[in-house]
């Protein structure tokens, strides 16, 4: 019953998208359990100062990322999904090797933080050189079980994942609370644990997806200048992401990111559990937009299913924000002085939905128009970061962050109604 009816509300195929968001979504929801058990251990036994530094450490190994070539994933999927399946094989190898790009860039914050006698952050990222080849490097196993829309066994490795990295870093705060050790210890054992807990992972299940993959399988020419050309877009996007909980800890300190990242979190939560749409949508799209007559009946239907699940995600943002200080009051009493930020950040996912329409430019191949999204919005906030974040602090940040996502959600919507 509930399926006709949001199927007749959206307009759309309910069936494949419950399907497809109902197995990725249970890996989300397993990932939001996790996430909130170790945050409600973070928020009560461990202090602002390693938390903020821990957050700073994973917000730097993120910015580098850039290394790793972020975009081939999805040329990956486009090409799988038009029936190149040695796109994989290529894709993982590649991404692999420049991932030893981020080695370097963590080696050497490493030698300048040494130099400048922090141990704290010196050890961190001395550690992470060696393991984040693994952990960021050998990722794009994960978009096979998309490509092939097979979201079940997807979801299965995804969450087995994610539950061996839950345990792993429950049992190392377990410890550390148990036995407390000094601050460059405690933050490079987290750090230590968190790589861990994804390269041994990664590297297990890359090996399974490349034996899955028939050697002799077609190859597409176009997937790795697509890729780079996808991932030289993502560089913006991906600096702005993290560049505010770095500017934040350099100008505030590490008490102030910590509570910054608490406020974030809940809200980045229910991006990623709204984003399995996009994901899901992915391979159909690009199914939709191989032929002319197909892409331009996709034009004329997805705009008034998009606007109409703008309405439904604004429910739901309109209900956690009434519903936050209650939450924060019973999971991080420590931190309710981020209640008010969240309760803000939290308007920046209102037009969320409308993040479909680049996800569908992609599946198009329009590369004008993904430049335009990609990188004109990320630049605008990263301006608004460096400018807002040293006069205004975390509403600085805030106020970057929302007036960001809306702006994007608003250009990709304008780039894919102009004709």
């Amino acid at each position: 019953m509930i399926q006709k009816t949001l199927g007749a509300f959206l307009r759309t195929d309910m069936r494949y998208l419950i399907q497809g968001s109902f197995w990725l979504s249970l890996n989300k929801f397993i990932s939001m359990g996790i996430a909130l058990a170790l945050s409600m251990l973070y928020a009560h036994y461990m202090s602002k100062d390693i938390y903020g530094s821990y957050r700073y450490i994973l917000s730097m190994i993120g910015m580098f990322g850039v290394c790793a070539i972020p975009g081939m994933g999805t040329a990956v999927i486009r090409s799988m999904a038009r029936g190149s399946f040695g796109a994989f094989r290529t894709a993982s190898t590649t991404i692999f090797l420049f991932s030893f790009g981020i080695s370097i860039a963590c080696a050497s914050t490493a030698f300048y933080f040494a130099y400048k006698d922090n141990d704290i952050l010196a050890f961190s990222f001395f550690v992470a050189s060696f393991l984040v080849p693994f952990s960021e490097g050998l990722g794009t196993w994960r978009t096979y079980f998309t490509a092939t829309k097979t979201f079940h066994k997807g979801t299965f490795l995804s969450s087995g994942v994610q539950i061996i990295y839950g345990i792993s870093m429950i049992s190392m705060v377990g410890v550390l609370i148990l036995f407390p050790l000094p601050g460059f210890l405690t933050t490079g054992l987290l750090v230590t644990t968190y790589l861990l807990a994804h390269a041994i992972p990664n590297i297990l299940l890359t090996k399974r997806v490349l034996h899955a993959i028939p050697k002799d399988a077609t190859h597409d020419a176009g997937m790795l200048p697509y890729g780079f050309r996808l991932s030289a877009l993502e560089i913006p996007s991906t600096i702005a992401t993290y560049l505010d909980s770095v500017i934040l800890y350099v100008y505030l300190g590490p008490s102030a990111l910590a509570i910054y990242s608490f406020a974030l979190a809940p809200v980045e939560q229910l991006k990623s559990l709204f984003g399995t749409t996009a994901t899901v949508s992915m391979p159909k799209l690009a199914e939709k937009t191989s032929t002319k007559e197909s892409n331009e009946m996709l034009r004329k239907t997805l705009p008034r299913k998009l606007f109409r699940a703008s309405i439904f995600t604004a429910c739901i943002i309109a209900l956690y924000i009434l519903s936050a200080p209650l939450l924060f009051q019973i999971l991080f009493p420590n931190y309710m002085e981020a209640v008010r930020y969240t309760q803000v950040f939290a308007l920046s996912m209102v037009l969320f939905p409308l993040s479909v329409f680049g996800t569908a430019l992609k599946a198009e191949g329009n590369i004008k128009k993904i430049y335009i999204f990609s990188i004109g919005e990320p630049l605008v906030q990263i301006l608004a970061i460096i400018t807002l974040v040293p006069l205004y602090g975390l509403w600085g940040a805030i106020a970057a962050r929302v007036g960001g996502r809306l702006l994007n959600m608003t250009l990709q919507t304008y780039l894919y109604m102009k004709k």
